[in-house]
C-alpha cells in the first residue's frame, strides 16, 4: 500500500438521520465560491439547511455542528478555523460564512473553504474507474467527466510537492472531493468535532459513506 493513501484522509459529511444538508442562498451560489477565489472583506457567504421546509414540517430541529458540509466543501467554525488561521494554505483560503437555520437564527461564526485550483493528484493507472471512464480517459486524458470509485494518490506527484503546499487540495474530476493530509487532520480532529467524518484514502469507496 502506498504511503500517501495512508497519509491522507478524504473528508465527508457525517451522514445519519440528523445531517445538515447545506444549501447556499442564491446570491452565493452566484459567485462561484465552488471555484473561483473570493476577495476577502466583502460580504460573507450565506448557507441554509437545504431540506429547511421539510424539516419545519415536519417539527425536526437539526443541531447546528462544528462542520457543515456544502456538498463536498467543509464549512468549518471559528473555533477550528482558530487552529489553523496561521497556515498558508496552496489554493484555498478560509472565507466567512453565515448559516441561518430553519428557526431564522443567524450562525456566523463560520468559515468556507474556498478553493479555486484542483489538482490531479491521482493515479490515473490504479485508481479504480467505471468501464465507461476508462474508455472515455483512453481517448482523451483530459476527459472531465470522471467516475471514480476508488482512489490511489500519485506518489511521482506527491514526491515534488512540499509537504505545507499539501496539506489540503481539491481534487480535479470524481465527485471533487477534498483531502486532507494526516498533519492537518490532527489538528482540525483534536476535540472531535461535530458534522464531519474522515476516511483514509486507502480505506474509501464510494459510496461507502451512505
Amino acid at each position: 500500500m502506498d504511503s500517501y493513501d495512508h497519509d491522507y484522509f478524504i473528508v465527508l459529511n457525517d451522514y445519519h438521520e440528523q445531517t445538515i444538508y447545506t444549501k447556499p442562498f442564491k446570491k452565493t451560489a452566484n459567485r462561484n465560491y465552488e471555484f473561483e477565489k473570493l476577495t476577502l472583506g466583502q460580504e460573507p457567504l450565506f448557507f441554509e439547511n437545504g431540506y429547511k421546509e421539510e424539516a419545519i414540517e415536519n417539527g425536526i430541529n437539526l443541531p447546528v455542528t462544528d462542520v457543515l458540509m456544502d456538498g463536498v466543501l467543509p464549512i468549518i467554525s471559528t473555533k477550528l478555523r482558530d487552529k489553523i488561521k496561521h497556515m498558508k494554505f496552496k489554493g484555498m483560503q478560509l472565507y466567512p460564512s453565515v448559516y441561518i437555520d430553519d428557526k431564522e437564527q443567524w450562525h456566523e461564526d463560520y468559515w468556507c473553504m474556498n478553493f479555486w485550483e484542483e489538482v490531479d493528484y491521482w493515479d490515473k493507472e490504479k485508481s479504480k474507474l467505471s468501464k465507461t471512464s476508462q474508455k472515455r480517459l483512453a481517448a482523451n486524458p483530459n476527459a472531465l467527466v470522471v467516475d471514480i470509485y476508488k482512489y490511489v494518490l500519485d506518489a511521482d506527484k506527491l514526491d515534488r510537492i512540499p509537504l505545507s503546499e499539501r496539506l489540503i487540495f481539491k481534487m480535479d474530476r470524481g465527485m471533487g472531493y477534498v483531502f486532507i493530509h494526516y498533519e492537518l487532520a490532527k489538528i482540525l480532529m483534536e476535540d472531535n468535532p461535530s458534522g464531519i467524518k474522515l476516511v483514509r484514502v486507502s480505506q474509501f469507496e464510494e459510496g461507502m459513506q451512505f
